[in-house]
């Protein structure tokens, strides 16, 4: 074994005897983190987050082909279906179909519709 050998070993078997005398503080020190994280999270508030993209598409009554769409037609419907969104009774539907314990006007007050 040479110099560079035996200095290792002694620095591992220190470090090993350290921590062998040290074990317990090292363990009470994960559990009071860990409990510490836990009472933390335990206090914040849940906040959930979720995003939904919808296509609207265009029924022309006339049979007009798709090239020939007015694009003010579109965006003027893709707001009214935006607007239809936000009514009460359809937000009171939801929260029926879906069996959430929040009202219609927490799920309103709670959601925003962006048209992009």
């Amino acid at each position: 074994m040479n110099t560079s050998n035996r200095e290792t070993g002694v620095r591992t078997v220190g470090v090993a005897a350290f921590v062998r005398r040290r074990a317990w503080l090292i363990v009470l020190t994960a559990l009071g983190i860990a409990a510490a994280t836990y009472v933390v999270s335990s206090h914040e508030r849940h906040l959930y987050e979720a995003q939904a993209s919808a296509l609207l598409t265009y029924q022309d009554q006339a049979g007009t082909a798709i090239s020939q769409l007015n694009p003010l037609v579109l965006a003027r419907e893709a707001t009214t279906q935006a607007k239809l969104s936000r009514l009460r009774a359809v937000a009171s539907d939801a929260v029926t179909r879906t069996r959430s314990s929040r009202t219609a006007a927490q799920l309103l007050a709670e959601s925003s519709v962006w048209l992009t």
